[in-house]
């Protein structure tokens, strides 16, 4: 009986490692990647001034928007070269799996096609923006929102930051 006793407890410790399997999606809001705790975090975008933009969407229509909305919120400068800014603002497609690798196209010029999606005809807009450290390239923010169109998404996406951002401002 002894003998069996230690392989068997070997086998339930090492175990524990493999509980895991797959890690929740991570919430909208502030990220903390490096455990310095959410006042660094949000002190960074408090205390910056720099933004740069990339847009990895692939339609100019998103970059546009989110041009806009920054200029329209005021409260950044973008930055002509990447090295320069303080926060970096990527916004890019959120494509659920079973969307990946199918696609429509109305073939109406005036109109960015719509993106990937599982169901040809469906228009829907789902986008991701994500703020990291300028310098660093640290993620300190993110969320994804799905809407009817590109400017929906993309103000809907910076208001929030907007929001919790002023939040956090103690001089607002």
């Amino acid at each position: 009986m002894m003998k069996w006793t230690i392989p068997i407890v070997l086998v339930a410790v090492s175990s524990i490692g493999f509980t895991q399997a797959q890690q929740p999606e991570q919430a909208p809001g502030w990220r903390d990647p490096r455990g310095r705790g959410r006042d660094v975090v949000v002190r960074a975008f408090l205390e910056a001034r720099t933004v740069t933009l990339g847009d990895l969407s692939g339609y100019k229509a998103v970059g546009d928007a989110l041009r806009a909305e920054i200029e329209e919120w005021g409260r950044y400068t973008t930055a002509d070269k990447p090295e320069d800014a303080d926060l970096a603002f990527y916004i890019c497609r959120w494509l659920k799996p079973t969307e990946i690798g199918a696609s429509d196209s109305s073939g109406d010029p005036g109109v960015p096609p719509p993106f990937q999606v599982a169901v040809p005809g469906a228009t829907s807009c789902r986008l991701e923006l994500e703020v990291n450290d300028g310098k660093e390239g640290t993620p300190l923010w993110a969320s994804k929102h799905k809407r009817a169109r590109f400017h929906t998404a993309v103000h809907a996406l910076v208001g929030e930051l907007r929001a919790q951002i002023e939040a956090a401002d103690p001089s607002h």
